[in-house]
């Protein structure tokens, strides 16, 4: 091999044709960013020479290397690269039979999960209580127990009220499709109600089942928005002071939670949820 047949190696290895086009671009490019110019600096020719020691030397090089705007490399950012310096290890082993290189023992930088907020039931319950229309109640109690998206419940429907045999249902429809999470027979009752105008909602040909409180031209009430949904949150968090932050797609992640938690099957969960 010759003098620079680590990057001979690294060039045949991003142009493999068994990849995507999109991997090629990310093998090529960390490469040529990483590992080639520091064997190029620590005068390392031969694919052999990148034993574990060598490469434990590219990661503590890595974790000082400054991005353009002047800041550490995230853990993430590092994470990728090596990856890309594995999976090339990888590659000698197998294809090329290279001795010394050990792909397993290239150390990844952990990664730190990013912990979300849950709201309880009890919580969910407050702010419910908290919110000052039947309308504002009912967009809170539906992502709480449906994990419905704010522009799932803004587009509900009244023919989206289903009744079957005892069993009561929402159809919500989204990005995901349709689907018919369950509802309680009380929650039934009072979205029944108030589409009939009976708890606050206009009298109104609409079709939209929740209703914004400005008018059109014509004198019909607007569908909600999500950004009326999103309001509606807000004022109902003002309102209770739980003291910390909620809005609508916490209310989604504290339900499907809750499913999750209380033993429901996962596919169960993605059914009613639409999450994969």
């Amino acid at each position: 091999m010759g003098v620079s047949a680590i990057s001979d190696m690294a060039e045949e290895f991003s142009r493999r044709v068994d990849i995507a086009p999109k991997s090629r671009i990310f093998y090529r490019d960390s490469l040529r960013m990483t590992l080639l110019p520091f064997c190029e600096r620590e005068g390392l020719t031969r694919p052999e020479e990148l034993t574990p020691e060598v490469i434990d030397r590219l990661a503590i090089e890595l974790e000082g290397r400054l991005s353009r705007q002047g800041n550490p490399l995230s853990p993430a950012t590092r994470r990728s690269y090596l990856k890309a310096v594995q999976q090339f290890l990888s590659w000698l082993e197998r294809r090329k039979k290279v001795s010394g290189v050990e792909a397993r023992l290239v150390q990844m930088p952990g990664l730190r999960r990013k912990h979300r907020d849950v709201l309880t039931r009890r919580e969910i319950q407050l702010l419910e209580d908290a919110a000052p229309m039947e309308r504002n109640k009912l967009l809170i109690r539906l992502m709480g127990d449906t994990g419905a998206r704010e522009g799932e419940v803004a587009s509900m429907r009244l023919e989206d009220l289903i009744a079957k045999e005892r069993s009561y249902f929402i159809r919500i429809r989204g990005k995901t499709g349709e689907r018919m999470p369950p509802i309680t027979p009380s929650v039934y009752r009072r979205l029944k109600a108030y589409a009939e105008g009976k708890s606050g909602r206009p009298r109104t040909r609409s079709a939209y089942l929740f209703l914004a409180s400005r008018r059109r031209p014509g004198g019909e009430h607007e569908p909600l928005t999500e950004s009326g949904v999103y309001q509606a949150v807000k004022d109902a968090v003002e309102r209770c002071g739980i003291g910390r932050r909620a809005y609508p797609h916490l209310l989604r992640h504290s339900a499907i939670t809750h499913m999750v938690s209380g033993g429901m099957h996962p596919a169960l969960v993605s059914d009613i949820t639409g999450v994969s």
